[in-house]
């Protein structure tokens, strides 16, 4: 089903068959160890059915963009949250501008920005009248 290899980001550029030049500049990434178990990881994955995704992308060379592609592929229902995007269709979904425009509540809010705007991100997460059960972030 699930392993610590679905999660890695290599997988992600083979998955969607990107160039060679990504998925070496993506073995970098990937070396970095997941500090949670495969049975964590599998259970988040199998509980978790719509994600909110914030920083999502047009841009195809972006993670932003191909992983909530991915993810979407797998099943996952995928909301794009990018206020340059809001009202607009992205992957078959209407964008919203910030998390509080979600027209649902979320399992996972997945954050493609800076470490500098995460925190601000995590207290918006938490605000929501429906807090996410996970807040997932890139390495």
């Amino acid at each position: 089903i699930f392993s610590g290899a679905f999660l890695s980001l290599s997988l992600f550029y083979f998955s969607l068959n990107l160039s060679t030049r990504k998925m070496a500049a993506c073995s970098r990434i990937s070396s970095v160890p997941i500090p949670y178990s495969d049975e964590k990881l599998e259970r988040i994955l199998r509980e978790v059915r719509t994600i909110a995704v914030v920083g999502a992308s047009r841009d195809e060379n972006r993670p932003g963009h191909f992983v909530p592609k991915y993810l979407q592929l797998k099943g996952y229902r995928v909301i794009p949250v990018n206020p340059q995007m809001a009202g607009k269709q992205w992957l078959g979904e209407t964008a919203v501008a910030t998390l509080k425009d979600l027209p649902m509540a979320v399992d996972m809010v997945e954050i493609f920005r800076n470490s500098e705007a995460a925190g601000q991100i995590v207290t918006e997460c938490l605000e929501l009248p429906t807090p996410p059960k996970v807040i997932w972030m890139q390495l």
